[in-house]
């Protein structure tokens, strides 16, 4: 699922399914999203980098296949001007997998999140190891609800939905993975 809000009136767009398509972000949809919500897989590669991305729709709607990665190179094309990218994938924000050979050069060491700061967006929200599909859903909609109904900056609604996370007895693995880059201290999107 790809949701996003567009300024300046905010409208909320929300692509699922067939619709949630590579050419939404290639082909410069996206440009003026003020946020921009990601529930996708993350596709972790060694660490050449080559292959990581986002799997979206591999499929068009009339069932033919379809380029559906979100390679970290496209991401890093963007044009964007993003307040807040939410990565709601696995090791989003995290380093590529190892290489199974040590000698390997070590490119592509840019995590997906760090992808989407280099093509403009302000701040991202990843994952740093794998999570949970419907602990991260449950995460998902207290950060949102954080961020809008409380009107809190994003810093401190993901901290808010951590410590609230921990305190009703989630598992560390479910929150803890999250992490916010970039900027830190930014208002409210």
């Amino acid at each position: 699922m790809i949701s996003f809000l567009a300024a300046p009136q905010r409208p909320t767009h929300v692509y699922e399914g067939f619709a949630a398509r590579r050419e939404l972000f290639t082909a410069g949809r996206l440009r003026a999203a003020a946020v921009i919500h990601l529930a996708a897989h993350a596709v972790a590669a060694p660490r050449t980098g080559r292959g990581a991305g986002l799997m979206l729709s591999r499929f068009d709607a009339a069932g033919r296949p379809v380029n559906g990665l979100l390679s970290l190179s496209d991401v890093e094309a963007l044009d964007l001007s993003a307040d807040l990218v939410v990565l709601a994938a696995c090791r989003s924000a995290g380093l590529p997998e190892p290489a199974a050979d040590p000698g390997a050069p070590a490119e592509g060491s840019r995590s997906l999140a760090e992808a989407f700061l280099a093509a403009g967006a302000r701040r991202a929200v990843g994952t740093l190891w794998k999570v949970d599909d419907a602990a991260t859903g449950e995460l998902m909609v207290r950060f949102h609800a954080a961020l809008w109904r409380r009107r809190l900056p994003p810093a401190a609604a993901l901290r808010e939905t951590q410590r609230q996370a921990a305190a009703d007895g989630m598992p560390a693995s479910a929150w803890a993975a999250f992490v916010l880059l970039g900027d830190w201290q930014g208002e409210t999107p």
